[in-house]
């Protein structure tokens, strides 16, 4: 049961609420206490400076005043598939991703999943959800047994280089991996030397979390490529943002392919914009705040292959002392 004094309190304001708990525990009591008293939230990160969350709180009000849809989660996309912005998500969306994943694995009251990605973005939010509407449990503690975990492959590349943590990921019945393209050499340790159950994800904030597992559609998500090689997706997963075609399809900006066994894969953006360990780089973004040093002149910014990272952001500058230029 809900708090009684977090629903009374919550019921007294006429405002949107702006959630900041560093404790998952803490988050989702705010967060149900506030569908029970119909409020619009926004979910923020605990570690944010004063500045910044104010300015996302301004921009949040005047996104609020403007949107009168079913909206009832508003959060930071993470960055992986675009540039971070305030994505809203109805409790349908919620309901329908993370039934999609339960039914998928058919998660019960005797499963745990160990939650070690941040809930104030949706990848670790559906965790919470997940447990909530399976009845199953959440761990943060890493000693303890668990049977589903959320990974990006840097995290996966570092466990792997700990004994006692692959004893954990080997009792798994699923790892999920996402935010980041698995190399087809991390994926062949994990699965031929290590024997883990690794499950490829894609996703976003847009589409309440992943919607692709092992390159199949989970739940009632349809998937497809348009003629360029974008991703299509449509289905009650989709936040109520998106604009769709006339078939109801939301059309990414992801480009991906059909492998032989008929499962789609993520192959890149089909913008500028890269993944570095996890997170998407714009490059444009960086290279306009480096030329608003008066010491730079040009500035560019590249991937180059990095084989902990995917890619490294590399900056290529000119400066005003010529011999002064270099790439960092």
């Amino acid at each position: 049961f809900v708090r009684a004094e977090e629903i009374k309190r919550l019921y007294l304001k006429d405002e949107p609420l702006f959630l900041q708990e560093a404790s998952p525990e803490n988050l989702f009591y705010q967060l149900v206490a506030g569908i029970i008293a119909s409020k619009k939230m926004v979910i923020l990160s605990s570690k944010l400076t004063t500045f910044a969350t104010q300015k996302i709180k301004d921009e949040a009000n005047t996104l609020l005043d403007l949107n009168a849809n079913s909206a009832l989660f508003y959060l930071l996309s993470s960055g992986t598939t675009g540039k971070s912005k305030l994505i809203s998500l109805s409790l349908q969306n919620i309901y329908s991703s993370a039934t999609g994943v339960i039914n998928t694995f058919q998660m019960q009251k005797n499963d745990t999943s160990f939650l070690n990605l941040p809930t104030h973005h949706i990848g670790g939010l559906m965790v919470l959800w997940r447990a909530f509407f399976s009845s199953s449990a959440i761990t943060l503690n890493e000693n303890e047994n668990y049977q589903f975990i959320s990974l990006v492959p840097l995290q996966l590349k570092r466990l792997l280089d700990h004994p006692e943590k692959i004893a954990s990921l080997q009792k798994c019945r699923a790892i999920l991996i996402g935010g980041a393209l698995l190399s087809a050499e991390l994926k062949n340790i994990a699965i031929s030397q290590h024997k883990l159950i690794i499950y490829e994800t894609y996703g976003m904030t847009e589409t309440c979390s992943l919607v692709l597992l092992n390159g199949r559609p989970v739940g009632e998500v349809q998937v497809k490529l348009s003629s360029d090689s974008l991703f299509l997706i449509k289905g009650p997963v989709l936040s109520p943002d998106v604009t769709v075609d006339s078939e109801g399809f939301y059309h990414t900006q992801d480009q991906g392919k059909i492998n032989p066994d008929g499962g789609l894969q993520f192959v890149s953006r089909a913008d500028l914009l890269f993944k570095s360990a996890g997170e998407l780089i714009d490059p444009q973004e960086i290279e306009r705040v480096a030329k608003e040093l008066c010491e730079i002149t040009e500035a560019l910014v590249i991937p180059i292959a990095h084989p902990e990272w995917t890619n490294a952001t590399t900056l290529l500058y000119q400066s005003n002392d010529l011999q002064s230029s270099k790439a960092d």
